[in-house]
């Protein structure tokens, strides 16, 4: 898994600007690892994993530098293990499966969780960007 309660904020700079583009990540056989979207230094787009098959590992939407929108977790088999809806940064929801695809674990958010004022903060903090 790449990311899974994103809310650090890891700027990149490159030839002394804050990166905006792509970078990737390599296996030795030169097949792509990752690829991960920046946006003025900070993590932003689709970014994704993948097994040295091949076979897609993950998928993470992120924003600002924190995830944002679903994100979702695969066996190398291709059997999906996780999906979690996230915004900016904060988990709302959360399902997990075992490797038969038995649903082991379906988190919800409380609006009276602590995390869910900062998420609401955020909101307002972000609402127009």
């Amino acid at each position: 898994m790449l990311w899974s309660m994103i809310s650090i904020k890891p700027y990149i700079i490159y030839a002394g600007e804050l990166f905006t583009g792509a970078t990737y990540e390599y296996f030795e056989d030169d097949s792509i690892r990752t690829e991960i979207y920046f946006v003025n230094g900070l993590m932003d787009g689709t970014s994704k994993s993948w097994y040295a098959s091949g076979n897609l590992k993950d998928e993470y939407h992120l924003k600002k530098g924190g995830g944002h929108g679903t994100s979702r977790d695969w066996d190398e088999d291709g059997t999906l293990r996780r999906e979690q809806v996230i915004e900016f940064g904060i988990v709302l929801q959360r399902k997990e499966w075992n490797g038969r695809g038995e649903l082991i674990e379906h988190f919800i958010r409380e609006e009276t969780d602590p995390q869910y004022k900062i998420l609401l903060l955020r909101r307002e903090k972000w609402k127009n960007n």
